[in-house]
C-alpha cells in the first residue's frame, strides 16, 4: 500500500537513469572503450560534473569498474587544469554536489537532481 510521504523519499544508492540520461543526452558522445566526447565546450564546473556523471553510465554498462575519478584523471579527460579541479572538486564537495573518497570523487546518486538544474543553468 502506498503512504502519502513515499513520494519524499529516496534510496540514496538508486540511480535515477532517466534523470542521468537527460542531462548527459546532447552534450556528450560515449564510446564501448571508456571514452567520452564532448559536444561543446563547457565552463569548467560543468565539464566535471559531466565527466563524472559519464562514469556511472560506463559502470552501470561494466565499462569502467569504479565511477570515481581523481583530480589528475579529470584534467587529462576534461582539459581542465588540473589546479582548477581540485578548487572546484573541494567547492562541490562543500555543496554537496559530490563525494569524495581517497582522494577520488564522484556525484551521489541523490545529487542528481541538483545536478541537473546546474548543469542546465550553465549550459
Amino acid at each position: 500500500m502506498k503512504d502519502t510521504f513515499d513520494d519524499l523519499f529516496v534510496e540514496k544508492d538508486e540511480l535515477n537513469e532517466e534523470i542521468l540520461k537527460e542531462i548527459l543526452v546532447g552534450r556528450i558522445k560515449m564510446t564501448s572503450e571508456g571514452d567520452i566526447i564532448f559536444q561543446k565546450d563547457f565552463e569548467p564546473k560543468t565539464a566535471i560534473l559531466i565527466y563524472l556523471l559519464a562514469n556511472k553510465v560506463f559502470l552501470t554498462r561494466k565499462i569502467r569498474e569504479a565511477e570515481t575519478a581523481g583530480p589528475k584523471e579529470i584534467h587529462h579527460k576534461t582539459g581542465v587544469a588540473e589546479g582548477t579541479v581540485k578548487k572546484y572538486v573541494r567547492d562541490m564537495q562543500k555543496d554537496r554536489l559530490l563525494i569524495g573518497k581517497n582522494g577520488k570523487y564522484f556525484v551521489p546518486n541523490h545529487a542528481l537532481s541538483k545536478v541537473k538544474k546546474l548543469v542546465n543553468e550553465n549550459d
